[in-house]
């Protein structure tokens, strides 16, 4: 059976390696790990190029954190905020969020 696992994360790198690692100790490996990221720096996207693992690891690059996103989300479609922020990137993706965008991003069950 093929299943890929969805980690979803936010500015946690030591905890998504020690997960893979952990995935890649496994009797019975999952397909793919999938990597839904939204932190505040690209931390992770750089500790992925250096880990082995067995299993191939999918990289999704969500919205990214930074001060006050969660407020402009909150905001945003209100025209005069839309206006004045419209090249404001979006913020990070909540919990559901990563793992649903993660999940699309699944090639198994």
């Amino acid at each position: 059976m093929n299943v890929s696992v969805i980690i979803p994360t936010l500015d946690n790198p030591m905890d998504v390696i020690d997960v893979i690692r952990a995935l890649n100790k496994q009797l019975l490996l999952p397909s793919e790990i999938v990597i839904a990221d939204s932190s505040s720096n690209d931390e992770i996207s750089k500790l992925l190029k250096t880990i082995d693992s067995d299993i191939p690891i999918t990289y999704k690059r969500l919205g990214r954190a930074y001060k006050n996103d969660r407020l402009f989300q909150l905001f945003k479609n209100i025209p005069l905020v839309k206006k004045l922020f419209s090249n404001i990137p979006p913020g990070r993706a909540y919990p559901y969020e990563a793992t649903n965008q993660g999940s699309r991003a699944a090639k198994h069950e």
